[in-house]
């Protein structure tokens, strides 16, 4: 704005005028008292004596485009001119369209007051009527629907990278607010800034949330009213993403903000958090009872060049035996049609199987799979948890098109924690599982606990676990990872069972 308090001064003025839709003389010059305010909508005034001029006035914006018509409102030939203070004339309108009605246009080009006169062309008395439209400040008429969206409406073929949705703000929504609603269906959208927003220029934008799902439906609409709260409406917009190609290899680890997974499922929601110590992220999907959730990949692979391809992930399924379902499932489409993965497949060392209790639709996990997870429901900590599976894709090879989800399904009973999926790899390579470690002994030596074992060539570290039943529950040793083929430890009084795994990349 121009100056703070001119623009305080001429707010007062609209305030007080507010719905004052009839001229009131004196209104001859800009400067006499009876000189009102037209916002947008429609007026009227009226010529009292023999020569008679109307003055009104409105607070144009940089770039307004405002315009003033007598048309169907009078039967009057009517001249209107839009003018600065000092009288200039910005522009003018006589017989519109072979008609006595007048109709003018004009764009303005500073923050400021301009006037609109009427007069009679040939100096008659009698009313008119006017309609005024154009104007970005408007106090007493609902804002109309913002427009010049950068993303139309129904549009195909969106990238998924795309990082702003940005418009321009409709006639009378100066002083207004807005909230930004988005979500992959109209009933879960969800605002993507938690507090309203003031409109102030013509220009309003919204940042997205990191790639979006490739070849994915999304809708978004604007909640935003007026300056004294005067609701505007839009319809549901919706456009769809073109396909998102993730490589073969593909890895995620879930460490960072921008992860190429996606929750589709908001009421209930797959997190990302830190599980562990030393674990940066995973995706978690808590119990709910009654609900499902699913999370799944953002784009899709390529395998029609491979000869086959293998999905690894670490996981954790705190989840109630036979009752919630942990599934894995694929689509050999981009995600229009999916199946769970068979038994056949299945390359892991879990219990793999059809579940027997809450309408089972094919394999699955739970805490049933491992009998390290058989204690779910007094879990508090994921070390020794985690599971290492195997899916051999080369059934889909010649998909070119080829996605992978988890969808968790919950009874419910309030039992159990849930599903926690970390490390997601597809490679077009089979998994190398390394020899174990051999030969392992324990020696006290002084004051130490000393393991050693025999070096096992190809991998790129041994863990070390223990636990004070040998059929019991192994923890991960808290020293760390090893690379050589011995470790120490404190001796203490109690008697304990030692386990070292040999690890790949």
């Amino acid at each position: 704005m121009r100056s703070t308090l001119v623009f305080c001064l001429i707010l007062f003025a609209i305030v007080t005028s507010l719905r004052a839709t009839t001229e009131s003389e004196p209104n001859n010059t800009p400067g006499a008292v009876g000189v009102v305010w037209c916002e947008n909508g429609q007026h009227n005034g009226a010529f009292s004596y023999t020569g008679d001029l109307d003055y009104w006035y409105f607070y144009g914006f940089p770039g307004d485009t405002v315009t003033v018509s007598t048309m169907g409102l009078t039967t009057l030939d009517t001249i209107i001119e839009i003018r600065k203070e000092s009288g200039v004339i910005l522009a003018s309108n006589d017989n519109y369209g072979g008609t006595n009605q007048s109709l003018v246009t004009y764009t303005t080009g500073n923050d400021e007051i301009y006037y609109v006169l009427f007069r009679e062309k040939y100096s008659q008395t009698g009313s008119y009527g006017f309609q005024i439209a154009g104007e970005f400040l408007s106090y007493n008429s609902a804002p109309e629907a913002p427009l010049n969206f950068n993303v139309s409406n129904g549009a195909t073929g969106v990238s998924p990278y795309i990082s702003t949705i940005s418009w321009n703000w409709g006639d009378g929504s100066y002083g207004g607010d807005w909230v930004f609603n988005f979500g992959i269906s109209p009933e879960s959208m969800v605002p993507l800034n938690d507090t309203p927003i003031e409109i102030r220029n013509r220009n309003g934008s919204i940042e997205l949330p990191d790639a979006l799902m490739g070849g994915f439906t999304y809708f978004f609409i604007i909640d935003f009213n007026g300056m004294l709260g005067y609701p505007g409406s839009m319809p549901v917009y919706s456009f769809t993403t073109a396909p998102l190609h993730l490589p073969v290899p593909f890895t995620e680890n879930f460490n960072t903000p921008d992860y190429m997974f996606a929750c589709t499922t908001p009421g209930a929601p797959w997190m990302n958090a830190s599980p562990e110590e030393g674990n940066p992220g995973a995706m978690m999907s808590i119990a709910m009872p009654g609900v499902t959730s699913i999370l799944m990949e953002k784009g899709c692979h390529n395998l029609v060049g491979t000869t086959g391809a293998y999905l690894t992930f670490r996981h954790i399924a705190l989840m109630e035996p036979e009752d919630d379902h942990a599934y894995v499932e694929y689509s050999a489409d981009g995600g229009t049609t999916w199946s769970i993965f068979p038994v056949s497949a299945y390359l892991g060392t879990g219990n793999y199987r059809l579940p027997t209790g809450n309408n089972p639709e094919g394999p699955c996990f739970d805490a049933g799979s491992y009998e390290g997870w058989a204690d779910y429901e007094t879990f508090s900590s994921t070390t020794g948890y985690w599971q290492t599976e195997t899916f051999d894709l080369t059934p889909w090879a010649g998909s070119a098109n080829f996605r992978v989800r988890f969808r968790s399904v919950y009874d419910e009973e309030e039992i159990g924690l849930g599903w926690i999926v970390d490390d997601f790899i597809i490679q077009a390579t089979a998994i190398t599982v390394p020899d174990a470690p051999q030969n392992l002994s324990v020696n006290l030596v002084g004051t130490e606990i000393l393991l050693q074992w025999s070096a096992v060539e190809g991998i790129s570290d041994y863990r070390v676990y223990s636990s004070t039943d040998p059929n019991g529950t192994f923890l991960e040793d808290f020293s760390g990872v090893y690379n050589a083929n011995s470790w120490t430890a404190p001796t203490n009084a109690e008697r304990l069972f030692y386990r070292v795994v040999s690890v790949t990349n």
